[in-house]
């Protein structure tokens, strides 16, 4: 984790941008976006029973908001700290809490984050050819309104029936292995 993300603070500030996608001459920083990103995941994971409870979590979330949504500073820098950084903070904030509730809506929010982040991109393109002039309000609050509607219906009708399907079949062939061959 910690290669992967200094591999791409190093690109980001030699390219001075934080988008290096999959296309293009920046096309393999794409994989390595991921990595950081996987890495990061399996690491807090493995890391969360050492973690303490935290209380911050509301703050933290507001913090983060108001950081993304008003920079304070636009220099490469502060951007690598603004994704990068704080991201697996919040992360580590939510593994913290252990079962707690922390806001109302939380489990549901959680569930629907990997769906959003799988589908966002999708109606961003979508509303990029639609509306040509992203810069306004309208078109911000639409592609927020349309991200949320696309990854609830992925969540309802993708993520959680193949969830439910692929443990359902992984419990019953662990179930299978667990019973002694004389009793079978």
């Amino acid at each position: 984790m910690t290669i992967s993300g200094v591999l791409f603070a190093i690109s980001a500030y030699f390219t001075n941008e934080l988008n290096v996608g999959w296309g293009g001459p920046h096309a393999i920083w794409g994989y390595l976006r991921t990595f950081y990103d996987f890495f990061a995941g399996v690491l807090i994971y493995r890391l969360r029973r050492y973690i303490p409870t935290s209380k911050v979590i509301p703050f933290f979330s507001f913090f983060v908001i108001i950081v993304i949504i008003f920079p304070p500073f636009s220099s490469i820098l502060w951007k690598i700290f603004t994704f990068y950084v704080m991201p697996p903070w919040a992360l580590i904030c939510g593994v913290s809490a252990r079962g707690q509730h922390i806001v109302y809506g939380d489990k549901w929010f959680g569930r629907l984050s990997y769906s959003n982040y799988v589908t966002h991109w999708l109606v961003l393109y979508v509303i990029a050819l639609v509306i040509p002039d992203t810069n306004n309000f309208a078109a911000v609050g639409l592609a927020v309104v349309l991200s949320v509607m696309v990854a609830f219906l992925t969540m309802k009708y993708y993520d959680i029936p193949v969830s439910a399907w692929v443990n359902k079949k992984f419990d019953h062939q662990r179930r299978e292995a667990s019973i002694p061959l004389l009793s079978r």
